[in-house]
């Protein structure tokens, strides 16, 4: 019985434990302004997150160091994006991606 429960946790990947790290609906209350300026923040931040990850993996020790400082600020930040992504779609926010012209169409 203890294997079959401990079987059970070897399959969690984070795809689908991403629930853990954010609250489904987190940012429904946001206006699009506010999406808009949070994920500006996620991203800045994950980059930077990126960049340490990269740095402390050069050395000695790294993926300990990435999985004890780092990961887990990592995997919440990947996963607020994609509720971010979620919200603003909910609210037909218009998007500033390269595909996007910006004009509306009526």
């Amino acid at each position: 019985m203890l294997s079959g429960v401990l079987s059970g946790c070897g399959s969690i990947t984070a795809e689908t434990g991403s629930s853990a790290y954010v609250a489904p609906g987190k940012y429904d209350v946001y206006t699009c302004t506010d999406i808009d300026r949070q994920v500006q923040a996620t991203q800045k931040r994950k980059a930077e997150l990126e960049q340490l990850m990269g740095r402390a993996s050069e050395g000695a020790g790294g993926a300990i160091a990435n999985t004890i400082a780092y990961r887990g600020e990592y995997l919440q930040n990947r996963d607020d994006l994609v509720e971010l992504s979620r919200a603003s779609a909910n609210k037909q926010c218009s998007s500033n991606s390269r595909w996007s012209s910006g004009r509306a169409v009526f």
